[in-house]
């Protein structure tokens, strides 16, 4: 049994982080959307993690993930 994957050529992920860019004002990466989705959403989390007491941005963050 193997399994295949491929690789999905569309803009998903691009869209997906512009719009966490949007969505969640305070958040200033240093990471760039050309930089892939993975170092962008990864330092999105511990921008979360560090502000889950500020209300705005806990709001702002859940708004994106739901």
């Amino acid at each position: 049994w193997k399994m295949n994957f491929e690789i999905q050529k569309d803009d998903y992920f691009d869209i997906l982080c512009a719009r966490l860019l949007i969505l969640v004002t305070d958040f200033r990466p240093v990471f760039e959307i050309s930089d892939g989705q993975y170092p962008l959403l990864g330092e999105f989390s511990s921008f979360l993690i560090e502000n889950i007491s500020n209300e705005k941005v806990l709001n702002e963050g859940i708004n994106f993930i739901t």
